[in-house]
């Protein structure tokens, strides 16, 4: 069993020989246990100025004590390295260490103290082992302790081997694991916040392992009114695992060659400095709000290559959501969404519904001039519309304007939506007025009987037809859509 504590600067860890001592029968010999205490400097730069280490236990006939009163005088102390340190029993039960000459100081090699030839007691129970220790570090000596728990099991009892048939397993598959002990005690398998009781087995078999995991069989007897634990622990680790984060930062670049997940977690974040690289199939969202993405990279490739395909079953949300929380940035900045195509020609952006903005205005594009690229944009119309233009001619005062068959199919002429036509003359003439109008195109004759060969522009504003060769005309939504 380990232990170590805070309080004091070095770190303290206790095992025992045989692995659980066993308490002296009420006749014959005496058990006889050894106690091995292992010291260490937590601070890989700080050394520690050790002036004096004290040991020291209960003795008696009681379940807290170590040992009797007469046998106390026939434990062994030694310390390692011996050259460098002494230990000697001060009083009883009270063993004392000191280093020798200028060997004080405990970097990165540690130290060990081993208490020989201890004749347990015959009462099972728990022996508080006190460790004080005089150190110093950065300022003046300090005297601190802690207490190390010592289990004395009933006299005959065992618990050991607790192994794994495979010290690495691939991702999702198991291991068992198999432990020798006494009958007549609990034993309870741990790990991952999972416990199974498994006292009535000696192996077990892990369900499908994703992470490196380490399993503890904690045992717990009981004797004479009192009770004992021991715990021992053995790690499996697992090729390729999967990865389980509260709060994950990336601070170079990420590379995933398998499926990928992102999300969603409300207590979590995930926060990439770098680039994240997934060479197959990524799927990402919706990360919380505290999350984000500084660059994504995704190598797409087959049939049909989509870099990121999002599919949200969801009624209630979209399906992909950006949000810019940072200040505005400054003219000529896209502060949302921006999407760069390998050429002019390419489609930037595609979707088979609408597209809403609530900024109260329409699209704006960059248009090339000789003075340089001009900021442009498309009118605003409280109707779904369609806008046709061309040339026409007069012969002998009058003109028909055949519509396109795919304008006619698209564009809707009704009573109560009739298309509109602007004329615009281009020659002299009296005049111009259209008299006929239908799906198919428009009649222009010239006002006040004139019979000229006059040449016109014309400008055709129509509603849109719901769906090609639809009878009903569409509307727009009757409320701005809302995130």
């Amino acid at each position: 069993m380990s232990d170590s504590s805070a309080e004091t600067l070095l770190d303290y860890a206790v095992t025992t020989g045989p692995e659980q001592l066993q308490v002296s029968p009420p006749d014959g010999n005496p058990s006889y246990g050894t106690v091995t205490i292992v010291v260490s400097n937590p601070s890989t730069t700080t050394p520690v100025q050790v002036q004096q280490i004290q040991l020291s236990a209960p003795i008696g006939p009681n379940a807290t004590d170590l040992t009797t009163a007469p046998a106390v005088r026939g434990i062994l102390a030694t310390a390692s390295p011996p050259a460098e340190w002494q230990i000697a029993q001060t009083a009883a039960g009270v063993f004392t260490a000191t280093p020798v000459a200028e060997h004080g100081t405990i970097t990165g090699t540690g130290l060990a103290f081993r208490l020989s030839n201890i004749a347990v007691n015959q009462q099972v129970g728990t022996v508080p082992l006190t460790v004080r220790e005089t150190a110093s570090a950065e300022g003046g000596p300090v005297s601190s302790a802690i207490t190390l728990r010592l289990p004395k099991f009933p006299y005959g009892f065992f618990v050991s081997h607790f192994t794994a048939d495979a010290p690495r397993v691939a991702n999702g598959g198991t291991v068992t694991l198999s432990w020798a002990g006494s009958d007549g005690a609990t034993y309870t398998i741990l790990f991952d916040g999972q416990t199974d009781d498994v006292s009535m087995v000696r192996t077990w078999t892990s369900p499908p392992l994703v992470r490196d995991t380490t399993f503890f069989l904690t045992v717990t007897a009981q004797s004479q009114g009192e009770t004992v634990t021991k715990r021992l622990s053995v790690t499996v680790t697992v090729a390729e695992p999967s990865l389980a984060a509260h709060d994950l930062t990336v601070r170079t670049d990420a590379t995933v060659t398998g499926t990928s997940t992102l999300g969603p977690v409300a207590a979590a974040s995930a926060s990439l400095q770098g680039g994240l690289t997934a060479l197959g199939t990524s799927r990402i969202g919706p990360p919380p709000e505290a999350g984000s993405l500084a660059q994504l990279t995704v190598n797409a490739a087959g049939p049909n290559p989509q870099a990121i395909n999002a599919t949200n079953a969801s009624r209630t949300a979209a399906c992909a959501f950006f949000r810019n929380t940072a200040p505005p940035l400054s003219d000529g900045l896209v502060s949302g969404l921006g999407v760069v195509v390998t050429s002019a020609s390419a489609v930037g952006l595609w979707t088979n519904g609408l597209i809403a903005s609530a900024g109260g205005t329409a699209a704006i594009a960059h248009l090339p001039t000789a003075q340089g690229a001009r900021a442009v944009t498309s009118p605003l119309s409280l109707d779904p519309e369609i806008h046709l233009s061309g040339t026409g001619q007069l012969s002998d005062g009058t003109a028909t304007v055949a519509l396109h068959p795919d304008a006619a199919g698209v564009i809707f002429h009704g009573d109560e939506a009739p298309y509109r036509v602007l004329l615009t003359p281009t020659r002299t003439c009296n005049g111009l007025a259209v008299t006929r109008k239908d799906a198919d195109g428009f009649t222009v004759e010239e006002l006040a009987g004139g019979r000229s060969a006059a040449t016109f522009d014309w400008f055709l504003v129509a509603h849109r037809r719901e769906s090609p060769d639809s009878p009903e005309r569409a509307l727009l939504p009757e409320i701005t859509p809302q995130i």
